[in-house]
């Protein structure tokens, strides 16, 4: 047979044909291609809990960019390009998403005064960062639960459970705190005083959107589309801001190009803030995202400090704090409550 006859000799020292080093080479792309889709699973889980992160953080630089162009102009001239900037934004991103019209009176209605209520919380507590400071006000508008509470109880006649209501009064406790009366606090404390109008301004901003809430979860239930929702309030906001330009005299003014940049930038944290929240709230519970987002109280604490050279009160931190823990132990009461009440109705089914 001669040649023919002979078997082909694999050589040990080329990879190529080596048995062994095939299936190492197989072994290591599996191991990788593993690796990848535990890491892309890993990312899918907790996607939630990271643009969460995002929001916050985008909504912490938004508060430290409106109180450092306040303090060189007028509020509401801030205001008014603020929400210019918003508005921009949102008509650009509807023209190419261009999601379902609403149509109904009913939604349009509810459309308009959740607009109103959100543009004017804004407003407010946009005054209120700009006349105090970033973290007291962003502390106390996250009393935002203990309204929705109270709200709820008056307007779907909802009992909260003792538990909630004792959760809630830590938040008036940290209120306290930060407003630092003086009937409580007579030795003056090292940051700025915190002025009564300020307090005021930051709690009526949480008042507002606290009954934005409970108009935004009728309008999901009508599958109002989250856009339509940011534009009404980019738009009311505006209008309100352009009136208090007109009351306050101050139409037209002008500012150099780094203010002007630092406004718009603000306008873009701002829409890339709530943006970002709505997509939260649509692939994680609510519960979580709201944990997630007290973090832009330490965010703005720590900004304030850092970026702004502004020192922070034990006062604040405290009061920051008790409402944040508040406003977590509210959102995980409710979730229990949720959990359980399913559980409850999916008895009967399971019996059948």
């Amino acid at each position: 047979m001669g040649e023919w006859g002979k078997q082909p000799q694999l050589d040990p020292g080329n990879s190529d044909h080596n048995p062994k080093s095939i299936h190492d080479k197989r072994s290591f792309y599996e191991g990788l291609i593993v690796m990848t889709q535990n890491i892309y699973y890993g990312f899918t889980q907790y996607l939630g809990i990271f643009v969460s992160l995002l929001s916050a953080l985008s909504f912490t630089c938004f508060d430290i960019l409106i109180y450092y162009v306040g303090q060189r102009h007028h509020p509401v001239n801030i205001l008014l390009m603020n929400f210019s900037v918003c508005l921009i934004f949102n008509i650009g991103i509807l023209m190419a998403v261009r999601p379902k019209i609403p149509r109904t009176f009913q939604e349009i209605l509810l459309l308009t005064l959740s607009g109103f209520l959100s543009g004017s919380g804004s407003v407010v507590l946009m005054t209120s960062i700009i006349i105090t400071e970033p973290g007291n006000a962003v502390s106390l508008y996250f009393t935002l639960p203990l309204f929705v509470i109270v709200l709820s109880a008056i307007i779907h006649k909802a009992k909260p459970n003792i538990w909630t209501l004792a959760v809630a009064m830590i938040s008036v406790v940290g209120v306290i705190f930060i407003a630092k009366p003086s009937f409580l606090f007579s030795q003056p404390s090292l940051d700025k005083t915190m002025s009564n109008l300020g307090v005021l301004l930051a709690l009526v901003a949480a008042f507002c959107h606290g009954l934005h809430v409970l108009i935004v979860q009728s309008l999901q239930e009508r599958n109002t589309h989250n856009f339509y929702i940011v534009l009404s309030s980019s738009a009311q906001g505006l209008v309100e801001s352009l009136l208090l330009c007109i009351y306050f005299d101050r139409v037209s003014f002008k500012c150099s190009s780094e203010i002007a940049l630092k406004v718009v930038l603000s306008g873009v944290f701002q829409f890339g803030g709530f943006s970002l929240l709505a997509f939260a709230i649509k692939i994680e519970r609510p519960v979580i995202v709201t944990i997630v987002m007290t973090t832009e109280v330490v965010f703005t604490f720590l900004a304030q400090y850092v970026y702004l050279d502004l020192p922070i009160s034990w006062q604040s931190i405290v009061g920051g704090i008790l409402i944040g823990t508040s406003c977590i132990a509210i959102k995980l009461i409710e979730n229990c409550q949720e959990r359980s009440q399913s559980d409850e109705s999916a008895e009967p089914l399971m019996q059948e």
